[in-house]
């Protein structure tokens, strides 16, 4: 039963495809074509003249991915396996986390729109480097329940508020011509190398050190990813 999302995610893939066939290219884009100014190389001009660029992205992405990966995927299965809910009050308590962080996401990119990306950029992953470690112990169940989803549900919303600033980030240190391969090399390197191992090392924390201390482990390399995203995010001028 569990192959039939995959099965019918062919069907999507094929939409997408379709869909992607009839959208109209950005004026910058066709702009940098009609000049010739598009890379056949794009993957040795980054490489090139844009390590540094990609290094930064990298950073700025790092805690975002691992972030989502804490939130959406591992901490289900905690609650279920640690905190003794049921699969569906699980799934409904990471859903709302999901919604959460959606609306926070909207709402940061709206306002954005009006001021700039990376006032909000810089407000939030301050917010983080400070909120991450203590969000992280109070989500180990420690502690009351309501107090364990309330400390869940805030750090979905300031991830969430981060998410699409961060986004906008590193869109902008990467020219026209190689845009789409910058970004697609510092989202894929971020998201396995960061990301997907997150479930993995709090797994691990806990299993060796109990629940509270093993998230109080995690909290700490989490929080460090942050000040590797605030090394990072200073690179960028806020002022620029």
């Amino acid at each position: 039963g569990w192959r039939i999302p995959f099965v019918l995610g062919i069907v999507a893939a094929w939409l997408g495809f379709k869909i992607r066939q009839k959208m109209s290219e950005s004026a910058v884009f066709e702009m940098a074509r009609n000049e010739n100014r598009l890379q056949k190389n794009p993957l040795g001009e980054i490489h090139g003249k844009y390590r540094r660029a990609t290094l930064t992205a990298i950073g700025v992405v790092a805690p975002m991915t691992c972030g989502f990966f804490f939130c959406f995927v591992y901490f289900n299965s905690y609650l279920v396996t640690s905190l003794a809910l049921s699969s569906a009050q699980a799934l409904l308590v990471t859903s709302m986390g999901l919604i959460l962080s959606l609306v926070a996401t909207l709402a940061s990119g709206n306002i954005a729109d009006r001021i700039g990306y990376k006032p909000i950029l810089f407000r939030t992953s301050q917010l983080l480097l400070v909120a991450t470690f203590p969000l992280v112990i109070a989500m180990s169940g420690h502690w009351d329940l309501h107090f364990t989803l309330g400390a869940y549900f805030l750090l979905c919303l300031i991830l969430g508020a981060y998410c699409s600033t961060a986004f906008a980030s590193v869109t902008a240190l990467f020219p026209t011509p190689i845009r789409y391969s910058g970004i697609s090399i510092s989202v894929n390197l971020a998201s396995p190398i960061f990301g997907s191992t997150a479930p993995l090392l709090v797994a691990a924390s806990v299993g060796a050190l109990g629940n509270e201390v093993g998230f109080m482990a995690f909290g700490g390399y989490f929080t460090l990813l942050w000040v590797m995203a605030l090394v990072a995010i200073y690179q960028i001028n806020p002022n620029a």
